[in-house]
């Protein structure tokens, strides 16, 4: 087949997973769910710093007073950032990561109960949950030990390879994730017919990660690169002396806040009218960018494992033909 009929087949694959979508629009709800408690926990984060806000305003109000002999004490300010505000961003740390791969868990066993011909997924979702964060960890563990050679091929290239080894990467692993919630397969047998049906697919597959890029051309080299520079960043940071380095930073906000004092309390006005109100609009709004982009997301992976699902029984039924004749 040229690659002109290939991607007639492709566009015809995304109009019956475009029709699937639109008749089970239902199968999208994780995502509803999973950015209305994202962006709940967001604005109570926000909101239980306002009391700290205040405090700070108001202790440099009185040590800026001429009159007051009033001491630097940050201790109770800390106190209160490690209660309500720790908690808070503790969790929206954990939904942002953790959260995110179950909700990637659930939207593909819901893709595997809606492709025709297909039976229902019979991996529930804290196994699928599982096994997608343990491939998680080794594609990460995969960048990091290809960072080096990653670096020197893209130096060598002219940057060239910074955008085409990721691409690359992308198109062999384009499939794992469907591969696992339609079959019997383990993660790791997913990842390996992941790389092989990309292979033998290459041009449907390519085209299909070409398309699946252009609509996000944020993840161009986000991958490769996120992994490669932050390497020297961890092995930096582990190498130094933690308990020296917050014993610096403490010292320093001690000396640094009082003689800023006026300038830190016009700041603290602006944040608590301006930059407050501000923050809850920018909450909401990338909760609603965050919504459109995981539904055209979802309709991608659909359309992934639904390619998988066709050609790998197309591939199953040539070969029956075979020994037949």
């Amino acid at each position: 087949m040229t690659s002109k009929n290939k991607f007639i087949q492709l566009m015809d694959y995304f109009k019956i997973t475009f029709k699937l979508l639109i008749e089970n629009k239902n199968i999208l709800m994780p995502i509803i769910f999973f950015i209305l408690s994202r962006t709940l926990v967001s604005i109570l984060f926000v909101l239980s710093l306002l009391p700290t806000i205040s405090n700070l305003n108001e202790m440099l109000q009185i040590i800026n007073n001429p009159n007051s002999k009033a001491m630097l004490n940050i201790e109770p300010i800390l106190n209160q950032l490690t209660g309500l505000p720790l908690i808070t961003f503790i969790i929206l740390i954990i939904i942002s990561t953790f959260g995110f791969t179950m909700l990637e868990a659930k939207l593909y066993i819901n893709y595997a109960k809606i492709i025709p011909n297909k039976s229902k997924s019979e991996k529930g979702l804290i196994r699928t949950f599982i096994a997608f964060l343990v491939a998680n960890i080794l594609i990460m563990f995969m960048w990091i030990i290809i960072a080096i050679p990653y670096a020197f091929i893209g130096l060598v290239t002219l940057s060239l390879g910074f955008a085409i080894i990721p691409f690359l990467l992308d198109i062999l692993l384009l499939y794992y994730k469907g591969i696992y919630v339609v079959s019997d397969k383990n993660i790791f047998s997913s990842l390996v017919t992941s790389i092989k049906f990309a292979w033998k697919n290459i041009i449907i597959s390519a085209i299909l990660q070409l398309i699946i890029l252009i609509s996000n051309l944020g993840n161009l080299m986000r991958k490769g690169s996120y992994y490669s520079q932050n390497l020297n960043g961890f092995l930096k940071y582990e190498s130094q002396d933690t308990e020296k380095y917050i014993e610096d930073y403490m010292s320093k906000i001690d000396k640094f806040i009082p003689s800023n004092a006026k300038f830190i309390i016009k700041m603290l006005d602006i944040v608590q009218t301006i930059l407050i109100p501000i923050s809850f609009l920018l909450i909401i709004s990338m909760a609603v960018v965050f919504v459109i982009k995981q539904v055209i997301s979802a309709y991608f992976s659909l359309t992934a494992t639904y390619v998988y699902c066709e050609l790998n029984d197309n591939d199953k039924q040539d070969e029956n033909d075979m020994e037949i004749v």
